[in-house]
């Protein structure tokens, strides 16, 4: 239910389900269109961060890799919430049509999610206060328990599921 950010301008994840079961359009940024504009921020984020890192060299200052991780850290922030944003589409769509494509669809890109948190605690590594690596390393945990309890609504995928539509962000 998200509404962060101006909810006159973007569609929440509820809303997006109801127009795309209902086939239709919307004035507001859609979900799809914010975490593609996300993820092609994470990708400029991430190259230039590769360019500088390239460019500087060795020996590095304390002062750049600093920045540079700093940087990493946005670009996997960013990509954390580009996906959640499609797999809480997928949930709703679940709750909505009660489609279990659309739980797999969740339950998978979730999985996506859990790892990009995963890489952010990687790339955040020793650099920041003990308190934040463990805020963010708590989160972890709750985003794990998240995808268990997904996980566990799943059943297997057979013929019949697969076959299922399953509604794909515009790319």
């Amino acid at each position: 239910k998200n509404t962060a950010g101006g909810p006159e301008q973007f569609e929440n994840f509820e809303a997006a389900s109801r127009r795309i079961l209902a086939g239709g359009t919307t004035p507001k940024r859609t979900p799809d269109g914010v975490a593609r504009d996300l993820n092609t921020a994470a990708d400029a984020v991430l190259a230039s961060a590769r360019a500088a890192e390239e460019t500087a060299g060795r020996p590095r200052t304390r002062e750049f890799d600093a920045a540079v991780t700093d940087l990493k850290v946005v670009a996997q922030l960013t990509r954390f919430h580009a996906l959640r944003s499609i797999a809480a589409v997928h949930y709703n769509l679940f709750k909505r049509g009660l489609r279990l494509a659309e739980l797999l669809a969740a339950t998978y890109k979730s999985r996506e999610v859990v790892a990009a948190w995963r890489e952010l605690i990687a790339v955040a590594g020793d650099r920041y206060p003990a308190a934040l690596t463990a805020h963010w390393r708590d989160t972890l945990v709750r985003l794990e328990a998240d995808l268990k309890a997904l996980e566990d609504q799943c059943c297997p995928p057979d013929e019949a599921i697969v076959k299922e539509k399953v509604w794909t962000p515009a790319s």
